[in-house]
């Protein structure tokens, strides 16, 4: 047996790694193999790429993105590896890489940020207003607004444009109405929108209250408006404003479908729309120094410049109470809106301004968790140095920067609002909530539908379609007059990874009364305006008017036998009235099951009249100004309403010839025109219009135009050797007198004389000419002084004044030709002020200044211009001509120069 040593051989291998670090994360540029890690900002759904560079990254590497596997990823070199930014994914990023499979060696890196990315949709914009899909631009000039869709796109879409004769200061829009404030006219311009590629205007309401307006809204068909102290509501067929004085000062107010919610330094008071003299609901914020509100569907938000305070307004008609969801801090608030489960707030971080979204959490009074909670900012290229008018409404987010109008798509899941928002009308009707976001993230969500009554649960369906989440009742029927609680029964998945939603906000709709009944309603009452003691008959255009029991305007009952017709399918009823109160009326109908009322639908005024009228002219107040522009108060009775004024002169066959001009109110009694151009001595007179009553009245002062326009000079031209001096004004002149007096410009000394019978003076209309006569020419070498005194025009108004013309005098100067030369030249040593001789003595290596002089019999000294040549060698030979100033000029006299000659010339 042999014993000996064994062996045995397995090939094999392994590789040593280390555990992987991130030194550099950033954007990254497959084209260029190029990483910048100073760019770790990137946009959602941009197809972009990130690069990590640092050790022990190879092909093994695993790299995730908020625990999910990252996509296309490859390596650039042994240290560095790339992958792309995944399309449904937003906010801070958390990317990990490990090169084991128990991530024991993992490190991680926050620098990545997915954001929205905004674009700028049009420029020169002053302001704008929203209403579900349509966006309504008012360009710069404040005389255009211009209606988009925006349904199908960010980029919006046009459908229609409005021009406008004055600036438009405030706008608002609702769902079939556009209102304009016009700038100067106390007017607001009322447009239907039911074809929105044609608005009409539909009425005018001309109030002096709309001076005082800091802010107005569309209701549906009901206008609200306010400043600091005072509310305002009316129709959009009404013809006037009504108004409540409030008893503490607000800072903000915001309208919604119900309710008008004024924000004053204490507390949140809400007031029903038709019942607006009732407080439904006050609630004391907790906020310093409010500043504005922000609402949308059954939202409130209380804004200071530091915290935001959210309400959930949908309990009012509910609980009759505004419940408080919470509030949150931020350094600084540039401006806020809510919408559904949303809040985007524009505001300050360690100084930098940014727009952010933000989930809304219901608060309860031991939660800790933070009220609002970051989900994804907005990046707009521009900045938001100049932010402005916030607004979100489906899923679309928009502002002014400056002049600029930009907008983003939202693409985070939401419910905006309950359908139908006019209430449930029937025992089984449908009812939604519309919801946006990834349609597929709700295919399979249930509504929770719940009768607040009992808080028993309704029984039913829920479908997708399109933006809205249906429930179909079909258990018990819905109950009318009753509250319903809307909410999700499960909660969505999120394809959107960063931007999962907690719906936790409850939805709420009222059944109405009575299901079953046609809804009375009330269009317009036409006419509008009526006159105190004057019998007048009216319509009513609504519906369901053949349901009416009771017409009244104001407290006054229209008793039955006034009533005179009514349309079978009830859509008008005719009525005749007479009317002894001044002032505002509501219309007021009342049926079995229902009530309601047209704000402000009937303007009651005394006959319309002219008390006095007197312009502002400093001479006379029956004087107007022929070059116009003369105001002109009149005082009156009857005033409000559409007041027009036309002026015409009186011919002597009186025939008149009118001109309307713009009306300006003072107040309720008193208004403004301002005269236009007239003829001087020709008498005018004004008439007054209103237009909805038809009522005529033409004053019985007459104004009088009078000449106090002073003439302007169009052109000059002045007298040469061969034109005479014309002077052409805007209107005819005349004269006084004229002179010209000749200076003799010899080196004699300087001698004058008259020589005006050398020149004719003539006058045509406007135009002036002085010229010569004939055998007559001007003389050289001297100057002619021209005075023209006592110029007017034919009522004697001076001249404005001119460069030749002062109080109503033309004065100008002229020379003849000069052909003397100028004499006793001479240089001068500046060091001595001694005259350049023969016998001067200059010392080498030593700088002179040496100063020319000469008078001449014309030109000033100032004015002459010298040339020098010098030498250096007695005259022999001269350097080139040099222009000198007559400042001096300077001259070193050199180890070689012998003898210094000047030659020099004037």
């Amino acid at each position: 047996r042999t014993s000996r040593l064994l062996n045995t051989f397995l090939p094999a291998h392994f590789k040593y790694v280390m555990d992987p670090s991130i030194e550099a994360i950033g954007q990254y540029d497959p084209v260029s193999g190029k990483l910048n890690a100073s760019d770790q900002l990137f946009f959602y759904q941009s197809s972009e790429y990130a690069a990590i560079r640092g050790s022990g990254l190879d092909q093994l590497t695993a790299i995730y993105v908020n625990n999910q596997p990252a996509q296309n990823v490859d390596i650039v070199d042994p240290e560095t590896i790339y992958f792309k930014i995944p399309d449904q994914t937003i906010g801070q990023l958390r990317i990990s890489v490990s090169n084991v499979s128990d991530k024991s060696d993992q490190v991680e890196s926050t620098s990545l940020t997915i954001m929205l990315k905004s674009g700028i949709r049009a420029n020169g914009i002053h302001s704008f207003a929203r209403h579900d899909d349509y966006l309504m631009l008012l360009d710069s000039s404040s005389k255009k607004a211009t209606i988009y869709t925006t349904r199908d796109s960010e980029n919006p879409v046009k459908l229609s444009s409005i021009l406008f004769q004055t600036d438009i200061r405030h706008m608002a829009m609702s769902d079939t109405y556009a209102l304009f404030v016009a700038e100067s006219n106390q007017e607001i311009m009322i447009y239907d929108l039911s074809n929105i590629y044609a608005p009409v205007l539909t009425n005018r309401i001309v109030s002096p209250i709309v001076d005082d307006i800091h802010k107005i809204v569309l209701s549906n068909e009901t206008i609200i408006a306010s400043n600091a102290t005072t509310i305002f509501r009316s129709h959009v067929n009404g013809s006037g404003f009504q108004q409540i004085q409030l008893q503490t000062p607000i800072q903000d107010m915001a309208v919604d479908q119900l309710y008008i919610y004024l924000l004053t330094d204490e507390t949140i008071d809400v007031r029903p729309i038709q019942d607006w003299q009732t407080i439904a609901a006050s609630l004391h914020h907790n906020l310093y120094s409010p500043h504005y509100l922000s609402i949308s569907d059954q939202r409130l938000v209380a804004v200071s410049e530091s915290r935001v305070e959210l309400f959930h307004s949908g309990t009012i008609p509910v609980l009759n109470r505004l419940q408080r969801i919470g509030g949150h801090y931020f350094d600084h608030i540039i401006d806020v809106a809510v919408n559904g489960e949303l809040l985007a707030v524009c505001h300050t971080s360690e100084g930098i301004r940014q727009l952010s979204l933000f989930d809304i959490h219901f608060q309860t009074s031991d939660d800790m968790n933070p009220v609002l909670s970051k989900r994804v900012s907005v990046f707009d290229a521009s900045g938001y140095g100049n932010f402005d008018s916030l607004i979100f409404q489906n899923d679309l987010l928009e502002w002014l920067n400056g002049s600029q109008y930009s907008n983003v798509h939202i693409p985070l899941q939401n419910i905006t609002c309950v359908q139908p928002l006019k209430g449930i009308s029937a025992a089984t009707e449908r009812i939604a909530l519309n919801v946006y976001g990834p349609w597929d993230d709700f295919k399979q969500i249930s509504l929770d539908v719940r009768n607040m009554f009992n808080n028993s649960p309704c029984t039913g369906s829920t479908n997708l379609i399109s933006n809205s989440l249906e429930f179909q009742i079909f258990g018990t029927p819905y109950e009318p007059d009753t509250s319903y609680a809307l909410s999700l029964f499960n909660a969505p998945q999120s394809t959107i990874n960063g931007g999962k939603i907690d719906f936790d906000l409850t939805w709420y709709i009222q059944s109405q009364k009575l299901f079953g009944q046609t809804s009375l309603s009330i269009h317009r009452l036409i006419p509008s305006y009526t006159t105190i003691a004057q019998a007048t008959q009216y319509t009513i255009m609504g519906s369901a008017l053949d349901q009416v029991d009771s017409v009244k305007l104001n407290q006054t009952t229209i008793p039955q036998s006034n009533i005179q017709q009514i349309a079978s399918d009830g859509s008008f009823l005719v009525f005749s009235a007479t009317l002894l109160t001044h002032g505002l009326h509501d219309l007021i109908l009342t049926s079995a099951i229902d009530k309601k009322q047209l704000h402000g639908a009937l303007l009651c005024d005394e006959a319309l009249g002219i008390s006095s009228i007197s312009s502002l002219h400093p001479q006379h107040p029956n004087k107007v100004s022929d070059s116009g522009g003369t105001e002109i108060i009149i005082t009156g009775t009857g005033f409000n309403g559409n007041i027009r004024a036309y002026w015409f002169k009186i011919f002597q066959n009186g025939i008149p010839d009118y001109q309307q001009l713009q009306v300006n109110f003072i107040n309720t009694t008193t208004f403004s025109v301002i005269s236009p151009i007239c003829q001087h001595g020709q008498s005018y007179q004004l008439m007054i219009q209103k237009t909805e009553t038809q009522e005529n009245v033409q004053s019985h002062t007459l104004l009088h135009g009078i000449d106090d326009t002073a003439p302007k000079i169009l052109s000059e031209q002045p007298l040469s050797y061969v034109t005479p001096l014309k002077l052409v004004f805007s209107e005819p002149v005349t004269v006084d007198q004229f002179s010209v007096i000749s200076e003799f410009m010899t080196y004699t000394g300087s001698e004058t004389t008259d020589v005006s019978h050398w020149f004719d003076l003539f006058i045509n209309e406007n135009t002036l000419t002085l010229h010569l006569k004939t055998h007559m020419a001007l003389k050289h070498n001297r100057a002619y002084h021209i005075q023209i005194n006592g110029i007017n025009d034919l009522h004697g108004n001076i001249p404005v004044n001119w460069e030749t013309i002062t109080g109503g005098n033309y004065a100008s100067f002229i020379s003849g030709k000069d052909t003397l030369p100028p004499s006793k030249l001479s240089l001068i040593r500046q060091l001595d002020g001694q005259i350049v001789n023969l016998g001067m003595q200059l010392t080498r290596n030593k700088t002179y200044t040496f100063i020319p002089s000469a008078i001449d019999n014309m030109t000033s000294a100032n004015d002459l211009a010298y040339h020098v040549r010098l030498s250096r060698d007695g005259g022999l030979t001269f350097g080139d001509f040099q222009i000198i100033l007559n400042q001096g000029f300077n001259v070193f006299i050199e180890g070689t120069d012998t003898n210094i000659v000047f030659l020099l010339k004037v």
